[in-house]
């Protein structure tokens, strides 16, 4: 058996490869938008992706689920509670399957969002891991996941109790050495030192563990209505979405009344003003910030310092299904200020 951790920095976002080595299989565990690298691991273990497993529908980025189960004719499981509208098989409480000498089971885990699911992963009977998506978290635990920001809501108390009793009523009977992969944060821990080391695992009751996550709210990951519809429907091929943005030349002239995100550093935008448009830095938080930019739906440009810059904020973008809101890009230098510089400001 072997397991192996992937991360997306920008979300610190964790999915997993589990092999079978008696078999030559891979069960995928929340796999990110990009299905590459899961390619690359498969065809260096010489093992074949035969399933993929969501722990919940995410809303904070988009997954390749879909797109892996097309191209592999793997099957995707995903609790029956999601709801979701994509070929797949129901995986709850009571639901497990096998690989060689390994064992998938599923427990209901419900708190972070309804359908929540822990995997337990067993090694010839002897239960060795959970991966408990964003239910439990190394030195943390997961928060809500909801449309709505106000955390006092009667739907978040609500949610924070089922948190509550999917962690310790569930998890934290699992034993001690049993290893822990959740899907945000860093690495991997085990249940007996997050029980001891983990500060939101010593409230000694239930209205000590509310108050602990009403007070640090503030650590809920973004919830973004797009991906989270992509993940319930199933989202596009990444390639052959990305491939579809249009990249317009230097002088295009861009439509009046639509949102212009300028992420160039501060010099280039002085030597050459788009006075339209929106500043974006393109670093680790572009992605939180586009969100937060961009509303539900709305179309969009991205101007671009060079090509190397356009294609990274195009693949950017597509982490949270936004390329499909784009109305193009633009490499823009100073010979088209002119023409950009006319443009009309949209309503931000």
């Amino acid at each position: 058996m072997k397991i192996k951790q992937f991360k997306d920095e920008t979300f610190s976002q964790l999915s997993y490869a589990v092999v079978s080595e008696s078999t030559h299989e891979i069960v995928l565990i929340d796999p990110a938008r990009n299905p590459q690298p899961y390619y690359e691991y498969a065809q260096v273990q010489q093992a074949r992706i035969v399933g993929i497993i969501e722990t919940h529908l995410h809303t904070d980025f988009v997954s390749s689920h879909l797109e892996i189960a097309c191209a592999t004719g793997s099957v995707i499981r995903v609790s029956r509670r999601g709801n979701v509208h994509f070929p797949h098989i129901g995986f709850d409480e009571g639901d497990s399957f096998q690989l060689g000498n390994l064992t998938f089971q599923a427990l209901n885990t419900p708190g972070h969002s309804p359908e929540s699911v822990s995997i337990v992963l067993c090694h010839t009977e002897k239960c060795v891991a959970v991966f408990c998506g964003d239910t439990l978290l190394t030195g943390d635990v997961g928060r809500p996941a909801s449309q709505e920001s106000d955390t006092n809501l009667p739907q978040y108390e609500a949610a924070a109790r089922q948190l509550f009793h999917s962690i310790y009523k569930k998890l934290l009977l699992l034993a001690d050495n049993v290893l822990i992969y959740p899907a945000h944060g860093d690495k991997y821990s085990n249940i007996g030192t997050e029980k001891v080391g983990n500060y939101a695992l010593q409230a000694n009751t239930e209205e000590e563990f509310l108050t602990l996550v009403h007070a640090d709210a503030s650590r809920t990951s973004p919830y973004i209505a797009l991906a989270a519809l992509l993940n319930k429907m199933g989202a596009p091929a990444y390639q052959w979405s990305i491939s579809r943005v249009v990249r317009l030349s230097a002088v295009t002239c861009m439509e009046t009344g639509i949102l212009i995100i300028d992420t160039r550093s501060a010099p280039l935008r002085q030597l050459a003003p788009v006075h339209c448009a929106v500043h974006l830095p393109l670093d680790q938080q572009f992605v939180i910030g586009l969100a937060n930019l961009v509303c539900s739906g709305e179309l969009f440009y991205l101007v671009a310092a060079d090509e190397h810059s356009r294609e990274k904020l195009i693949q950017q973008t597509a982490k949270i299904g936004y390329e499909t809101l784009l109305k193009g890009t633009l490499v823009f230098s100073a010979n088209a200020a002119d023409c950009l510089s006319a443009c009309s400001t949209g309503s931000h």
